[in-house]
């Protein structure tokens, strides 16, 4: 093994947290983005500089043509390449940080699929992962550390009129990843209320082919045809039964009329008879 092979491994696999610097305008586009499709999950990169002493957030690019989905996400290659286009236009000389994406209504975590895409796309040593739930409100940050992709405890945020950062001795923001966690007494039944969420999602999502399916084999099935024939023959009786109806109704009503004007007929010609007698 060389020794830039060693030297990039040993970085990877470094138990010294990320060092993390965000400009605050960076978090707003992304709350702003991820609040325009509160209940579609969104994503996007991040991007910035990297170097020995961490890795400082700039911009973000939103993932435009990304497969979005309601509880999942993910990069295509349309939306790279509308990625890298708008990242020249507007980030010239920077490069691609990490990415970020939202957890409508989840909460702040990296799920298995979160964890393969930051494994295959974000594999520099200091790439991070931003996580939003415009539901909550709740955000956090990730990165490698001892080999695997964890939460960081402590990142920075620089305000617009603090984005000298050579000019600092000290942080202007050090956060704490515990202050931007909802009060506990929300937490747990927001988590229930999300977990109910995604489990009716996903078995809508499964019973889908199913149910399609179902219905063009009984839609195609003899007995469906004969119970169909069977409605519309019973349908045309009883609309032939009540056209009876109606027409002996009617014939009724004529005898009953003619009746009338057969008496008064003979009425008025017996009085005229008793008259000329």
């Amino acid at each position: 093994m060389s020794l830039k092979k060693e030297k990039h491994r040993n970085k990877h696999h470094s138990k010294k947290p990320i060092p993390a610097t965000f400009y605050s305008s960076v978090l707003q586009s992304i709350r702003q983005h991820a609040r325009g499709t509160p209940h579609i999950e969104i994503c996007g990169v991040l991007i910035g500089r990297q170097s020995d002493e961490g890795t400082l957030v700039t911009g973000a690019v939103a993932g435009e043509g990304a497969k979005q989905g309601g509880a999942h996400v993910t990069f295509t290659q349309e939306a790279w390449v509308r990625i890298h286009e708008e990242k020249n236009k507007r980030y010239p000389g920077q490069v691609i940080v990490g990415w970020y994406h939202s957890h409508p209504g989840f909460g702040v975590f990296l799920s298995d699929h979160d964890i393969f895409i930051h494994k295959h796309f974000f594999t520099q040593p200091r790439s991070l992962a931003w996580v939003y739930d415009p539901h909550s409100d709740e955000e956090g940050c990730f990165g490698w550390s001892g080999g695997d992709v964890r939460r960081l405890v402590r990142f920075e945020i620089v305000t617009d009129t603090e984005k000298q950062i050579g000019s600092r001795s000290e942080p202007s923001c050090l956060v704490d990843s515990k202050e931007l966690v909802p009060a506990p007494r929300y937490t747990f039944w927001r988590s229930l209320r999300n977990f109910c969420m995604f489990l009716l999602l996903k078995i809508a999502a499964l019973l889908r082919p199913i149910v399609v399916s179902g219905w063009h084999v009984l839609r195609d099935s003899p007995l469906l045809h004969r119970i169909g024939k069977w409605f519309k023959q019973k349908k045309l009786v009883s609309a032939e039964q009540d056209t009876g109806e109606v027409v002996a109704n009617t014939k009724g009503q004529v005898s009953v009329g003619c009746g009338r004007e057969d008496g008064m007929v003979s009425k008025d010609s017996s009085t005229h008879n008793g008259r000329n007698v």
